[in-house]
């Protein structure tokens, strides 16, 4: 108990008590009793009582009482010296209120589509990130996360994708926009986020909107409530939950001397890979059991009007695959002050400061491909404990590379705002903001000098240090008025808002170190007097106005407006700046006078919600309206004659500009239903939505004879807006919950659906746009009529079974045992593609092979507790998309002699051995690693991503050892799979054009962990 006692020393004070409980008598703990007037008071204790001392000189005194949640109350002290007050819960507090865009409003008056995750939904998952929090847990967003590694972000895509460009949401905390991700921020800091997801609830954020927003709102201390101190901690081990089926030595020679006989060659064992004795199995060689830990400390409260949150976490983490780890601090503070009776102040300040090891994880580099790529007979390290070096391909010990990697990073991040809100009249209120992001990059890495073999060396050391320099702030200024006058009831916000960002980076390597230890791994160290050095900056801008109108009628009718108008520097400044608007409504039917018969028990809630608007998207480069230049020895020209030539570097066009761009904006059409039965037992969701981006901003390719080259290392092309997409789709969320004494349950489930088309590229210049490039070639085609970043390439039809198949079918160099490939189109004498089979197979007949947009995503959440003991069980899926494997490239053809997965014993062997997988020819004639069906798998899976089992220790017991609450558990993460895909991992991510390219990903890993929440 905290007392604050004021007292005279001249006169005597006079001392009361009493005790405070709720409607039902029960102790209220951490309520305020303060002498109105005055900063004097004190606070209930754990049984609700208090003691208070009231100096002489404060005449006819007045107790107030105030506890969240509950209508204060007065009481004139007169003679009484003994009080027992009971507080009535407030009604309108306790009403679920939802942070929206600039405030916040109560769950019950939403027009526009905005889901919420609540810290309850969080605390049942040990998280390293904000983004992790989400996943199967919204309905409409789809998060998949970028790898397995340490610290690797997520990929969040909500309501579809809609843009070839960047399709990320817009992140706002504690009302500051913040700049790329959110995985800087300690999850166990965050009271609530709230996802916008339609165009209605987007709109006021404008030009940034276009993709959705996340809100995330931080704790802080409310008024009301005492001193609390929190630590949570929670302490795991990693493991790869799947390892790929490779064969063993015996079975590559085997595989391999086929191969060879089949192409009329041999295979030879080379030293020192030709012990069959050795078989390496490289997924074991470079994988661990991986610890990870989280400690979090907080202290919050409130006291004489300042409630304060003040936070330090630290989480680290080692990854599955040696070498790669992750380690975060993060400092946070939160605070605000009722100053005056009009006038609060506040701030919130975080710092994260991040810091790990990365390996690589490129197609050609990466670990993890590399450790399904090695041939088992080259052994790890040789006789003399160096490293091995196949004699069979040009791919480095993964082993080798992982000792000897150096790449390192630390990012240091500083956020914060700073506000002022004045009441100027009832309902009137004024509020200024200043926010700053800092962020500082510091990248370093070491390439030591080795020597493994011809292929596998690196004869001189280099040093690098790179290091960038981000600095952001955005200035806010609203106008508020709240009134409600009859059955009316207006809310309307008006404001004025100014951002600005500024990037600078300069990085420098330098060959030739005096030596290799930590000591000399410095810029200063290395003798060679030629650094390779680079550097460069970029700044933009947006002044934005905003307006918003909410109307209520008789708490039955409801309509929102949104008004947007941004300026961003990105455009040229003929159209700088675009018009953003929204229109929503809601019909409370459930209050309406012939619904009185059914309100209550059976029918408790029934909302009927429609909106539209349009919000625009400028995630482009910071200065696509303009034509950069740039000087290189190419453009160099010979002036003069005879002895005097000099010769005069010129400047030449690097990126072609384009004056006439202006706003990416997207159009949403939103219908949704709100259901609550059986006592609020029973909650029902249901969103329906089309979503169309138009003016899509889209690289226009240039043609040839305009004399520009805009191909890798020439011009690149210019931004136009050109096409259009469309997201169509549903979403459900329904909701279980019910008490039974002791026992209480929950089940939550959700279930969205978004089908998305290309619907133009507007004009006839752009007929498609090829990406997600690999040896085979590109493997994804976007163009009208079909998704984004769908998988193109020939059709299997089988395989050859005989030479009579084969001479049935004009596929050149095709054997018994090829691919058989499905005829399905030609070209005429002139070159013009014709639909239908002409008997020749050739590049016409590729076609859409799959999609990685999938039908449907899902979540399942099942909490319940009894008495003391908790659990929590949770799971997440996709259904419908398909993946491209890349690395049967590699691992599922006799063409190289790389290992292979073990499916590949089922090779065609004769007529009627296989139809799936092709003969093994190591010369590979009709090429079967062409891009194909072949690679294209379903990637649905089904995962239990959580389950936790906690326990809460006995109250009466953890109290007399000074604390408020204990309570410990156990909980696994991705403790099952479920999947028919045959890779390492179904989640696969990538970009906007290029998603479900797997290539060897770094996987998810399942983990086992123990932890506690103490609460003081």
């Amino acid at each position: 108990m905290v007392t604050l006692v004021s007292f005279s020393a001249f006169a005597q004070s006079k001392l009361i008590s009493g005790n405070v409980t709720d409607a039902a008598g029960e102790p209220i703990v951490g309520a305020n009793v303060v002498i109105k007037g005055t900063t004097q008071g004190t606070m209930t204790d754990l049984d609700g009582k208090f003691n208070l001392s009231i100096p002489a000189d404060i005449s006819s005194p007045v107790l107030q009482i105030r506890f969240i949640g509950y209508e204060s109350k007065e009481i004139t002290v007169g003679n009484q010296t003994s009080f027992s007050i009971a507080l009535a819960e407030d009604i309108e507090q306790l009403e679920e209120v939802v942070v929206v865009g600039y405030g916040i409003q109560k769950k019950s008056d939403l027009t526009g589509s905005i889901a919420t995750v609540s810290p309850e939904d969080m605390n049942k998952t040990a998280i390293p990130n904000v983004s992790q929090a989400l996943q199967g847990r919204v309905a409409g967003v789809n998060i998949t996360a970028a790898s397995g590694a340490p610290g690797a972000g997520t990929r969040v895509r909500i309501r579809g994708v809609g843009t070839v460009n960047d399709a990320s949401p817009l992140y706002v905390v504690d009302g500051f926009i913040v700049n790329g991700s959110i995985d800087h921020i300690n999850p166990n800091d965050i009271k609530s986020i709230s996802v916008l997801k339609d165009a209605s609830a987007t709109a006021i954020y404008g030009a940034r909107g276009a993709n959705g927003v996340i809100l995330v709102t931080t704790k802080n201390g409310s008024e009301g409530q005492g001193t609390k101190i929190t630590y949570d901690a929670y302490y795991g081990v990693q493991e790869a939950w799947k390892a790929p089926d490779m064969l063993n030595s015996e079975e590559y020679l085997m595989v391999m001397t086929k191969a060879y006989e089949n192409a009329g060659s041999t295979f030879n064992m080379v030293a020192p890979s030709n012990d069959l004795g050795v078989s390496t199995n490289w997924f074991e060689e470079v994988t661990q059991v991986a610890p990870m830990q989280n400690h979090n400390l907080s202290v919050s409260g409130s006291k004489e009007g300042l409630n304060y949150y003040l936070s330090a976490g630290y989480f680290d983490q080692e990854g599955i695959v040696k070498g790669s780890n992750y380690e975060r601090l993060n400092v946070r503070l939160n605070g605000d002050y009722q100053a005056k009776d009009y006038l609060r102040i506040g701030t919130n300040l975080t710092l994260a400061n991040a810091k790990g090891k990365t390996l690589p994880t490129d197609f050609y580099h990466g670990i993890i491909n590399a450790a399904q790529k090695v041939d088992p007979l080259t052994p790890a390290y040789d006789a003399n404990g160096l490293w091995g070096s196949s004699p069979y391909m040009d791919i480095n010990n993964p082993v080798g590379t992982i000792e000897r990697a150096n790449n390192r990073y630390s990012n240091l991040r500083v956020t914060g705002n700073a506000y002022a809100e004045v009441e100027i009249l009832k309902g009137l209120k004024a509020k200024s903001a200043f926010s700053m992001d800092l962020l500082r990059n510091d990248s370093y890495n070491m390439e030591p000098i080795f020597n493994v073999s011809p292929d596998e060396n690196n004869l001189r050391n280099t040093v690098f240090r790179g290091y960038g320099a981000t600095n952001t702030w955005l200035w806010e200024n609203t106008l508020s008025y709240n009134k409600t006058f009859d059955k009316h009831t207006v809310s309307a916000l008006v404001g004025y808002t100014a951002q600005e960002s500024r990037f600078e980076s300069l990085g420098v390597t330098r060959a030739d170190l005096l030596g290799e230890n930590e000591a000399l791994q410095y810029i200063s160290s290395a003798t060679n007097l030629e650094p390779q050095v680079y550097g460069s900056a970029a700044e933009w801008a947006m002044l934005s106005t905003l307006a918003r109108v909410n109307y209520s009628y008789d708490d039955r009718y409801l309509v929102t407006a949104n008004f947007r108008r941004d300026g961003s520097s990105k455009f040229g400044p003929e159209n700088r700046y675009g018009n953003f608007m929204s229109f929503s409504t809601g019909w409370k039917v459930i209050n309406e006078a012939f619904m009185s018969d059914l309100k209550g028990g059976l029918l408790d809630d029934l909302k009927v919600r429609a909106g539209w608007g349009q919000i625009g998207n400028d995630k482009i480069g910071n200065y696509e309206f303009a034509t950069a230049y740039r000087s290189l020895g190419r453009y160099a020209y010979i002036f003069g004659v005879g002895g005097s030539e000099t010769s005069t570097v010129g400047l030449g066009p690097m990126s072609i500009g384009n004056t006439a761009i202006s706003w990416e904006s997207t159009e949403t059409t939103n219908l949704g239903l709100d259901v609550a039965l059986l006592d609020g037992r029973l909650e029902a969701n249901l969103d329906y939505f089309i979503r169309d981006t138009k003016d899509m901003l889209i690289q226009e390719p240039v043609p040839m004879y305009i004399g520009f080259n805009s191909t890798t290392g020439g011009t690149i092309a210019p931004i136009t807006n050109l096409g259009s997409v469309r997201n169509k789709g549903w979403e459900a969320v329904l909701t279980w919950k019910e008490t039974r004494g002791d026992f209480s349950y929950s089940v939550s489930g959700n279930l969205s659906s978004v089908n998305n088309e290309v619907l133009s590229f507007g004009n006839d210049l752009v007929e498609f746009v090829s990406s997600g490039t690999f040896q085979a070639g590109a493997t994804t085609r976007t163009t009208p009529g079909q998704p984004i970043g769908a998988f193109y390439g020939y059709v299997v039809d089988g395989i050859f079974q005989n030479q009579a198949e084969v001479d049935a079918h004009g596929q050149p160099n095709a054997r018994p045992g090829d691919f058989r490939y499905k005829d399905i189109n030609g070209y005429d004498s002139e070159g013009n593609l014709v639909e239908g089979p002409d008997g020749v197979i050739n590049d016409a007949d590729r076609d859409f092979i799959g999609s990685p947009m999938p039908d449907f995503t899902y979540g399942l959440t099942l909490n319940a507790e009894y008495k003391g003991f908790d659990v929590s069980v949770f799971f997440q899926g996709v259904q419908g998309n398909e993946l491209f494997n890349a690395m049967k490239y590699f691992n599922m053809t006799g063409g190289f002699p790389y290992n292979k997965n073990r499916e590949i014993l089922n090779a065609w062997n004769g007529e009627g051995t296989s139809n799936e997988v092709p003969r093994l020819d190591a010369n590979d004639p009709n090429n079967n690693l062409r891009v194909s069906s072949f690679y294209i798998e379903d990637g649905s899976y089904l995962r239990l991503k959580n389950v936790q089992l906690g326990y809460t220790l006995p109250s009466e017991l953890v109290k007399k050892a000074g604390m408020q609450r204990v309570r410990v558990y156990a909980s696994a993460q991705n403790l099952l799979t479920f999947t028919n895909y045959s890779g390492l991992d179904p989640e696969i991510s990538g970009g906007a054009l290029s998603t479900g390219l797997d290539y060897g990903t770094y996987p998810q890993a399942r983990t086992m962990m123990f932890g506690a929440n103490i609460a003081f």
